[in-house]
């Protein structure tokens, strides 16, 4: 995304230089009917591979999964084109044996695979240059995306998010983009995390109904299907002019909030949960203790804060004045209710302490393709 930053006056620079090259003489030779020059439809177009190494990542739930050191590969595209931004990210990430796959202590750690959308149709470029041009915005603009998840832990969630909203460009140096959007999130986690092993079964469930297997039948489904809740992000980008020219740095910013959800669950599989939680059974997600006894099993999300900071240095720039080819940056990560998960309950206090929030500093670089 600082490829904006980079770019985007590029075009509009380079069409006024054009013209103004043309002096009288020169135009007299240009024919009348020549068709005049279509202006490119991507002003930026850049596609990126990241490494980010993260020494104290959490994964709510999972017990000792605190402090967990994490890899991360990311495969991103970023285009600012005629009618607005796309932005696309896959990653996979590589997790610690503190977080081992289905929760087999001694295992290797569990993986993730990710991937996030987040498009934008600029208001001015549809109702006019300058529309929403005033001295709050530089642009208003309809955006929308999602993002989607897989991961092999115990609990194996599967998360779909579908965002829809607006984004404010605002009259600011740098890039300053505030976003407000709608967001329906639909979720499922294997059944083997909320029913007891050796009552129901471990890792296979046969379907209700199968004949002779009722014995083993897990009412949890799995499945939630949380409320459309609002969600506010906040986008800076600021190139740090005021260092010395040898030291091209910028800083970035992204700070994401998202207003609680609900459980998601249905009144069948909130009362599967607590009937797992058995007397001398495993206690799941049904857990006594904390410090919000109202909130036993769990269920209620609360609202999740994301908010990451990091000083980008253009190596590309420094070394072969080759702005946005190769950029290294240090930066910290603070995420509280990580996943809307409620840090007072006791599955997070008691069960899984401290996996909640996640809290680390990280180091990483990325490479460009297209500069």
């Amino acid at each position: 995304m600082s490829a904006h930053t980079r770019f985007n006056s590029t075009a509009p620079a380079l069409a006024i230089a054009f013209a103004a090259s043309l002096t009288a003489a020169d135009a007299a030779d240009v024919p009348m009917k020549a068709a005049p020059v279509a202006a490119p439809f991507f002003l930026v177009n850049d596609n990126s591979v990241s490494f980010t190494y993260f020494p104290g990542s959490t994964d709510p739930g999972v017990y000792g999964a605190t402090y967990n050191a994490r890899y991360q590969f990311d495969l991103t595209h970023f285009d600012v084109n005629r009618w607005g931004t796309n932005f696309i990210d896959f990653n996979f990430q590589q997790y610690g044996k503190k977080d081992p796959v289905v929760s087999m202590y001694g295992a290797q750690g569990s993986e993730e695979a990710d991937a996030l959308v987040r498009n934008t149709l600029s208001g001015n470029a549809f109702l006019g240059k300058g529309f929403f041009s005033n001295y709050i915005t530089k642009d208003i603009s309809l955006a929308y995306g999602g993002l989607f998840v897989v991961v092999d832990n115990l609990l194996a969630p599967q998360t779909h998010q579908y965002d829809i909203g607006l984004q404010f460009t605002l009259n600011l140096p740098g890039t300053v983009n505030l976003s407000a959007y709608a967001q329906k999130e639909t979720h499922h986690v294997t059944q083997d995390s909320i029913c007891p092993a050796g009552i129901f079964g471990t890792f296979y469930t046969p379907p209700v109904g199968t004949p002779s297997a009722s014995q083993f039948a897990c009412p949890y489904t799995g499945d939630q299907n949380f409320k459309w809740a609002p969600r506010l992000e906040l986008v800076i980008l600021e190139p740090l002019t005021f260092l010395p020219t040898w030291l091209p740095m910028s800083w970035n910013s992204f700070t994401g909030v998202t207003f609680p959800k609900g459980t998601g669950l249905s009144a069948a599989n909130a009362a599967a949960m607590q009937v797992s939680a058995v007397p001398g059974g495993p206690p799941g997600w049904c857990f006594q203790g904390g410090n919000n006894p109202s909130n036993q099993c769990s269920t209620e999300t609360k609202t999740e804060v994301f908010s990451e900071n990091r000083l980008v240095l253009d190596i590309g720039k420094m070394y072969w004045n080759k702005a946005g080819l190769w950029e290294g940056f240090v930066g910290y990560r603070y995420w509280s209710n990580k996943f809307g998960t409620d840090h007072n309950a006791g599955a997070f206090t008691v069960l899984a302490p401290n996996t909640s929030i996640e809290s680390t500093a990280f180091l990483g670089t990325t490479y460009h393709f297209t500069n």
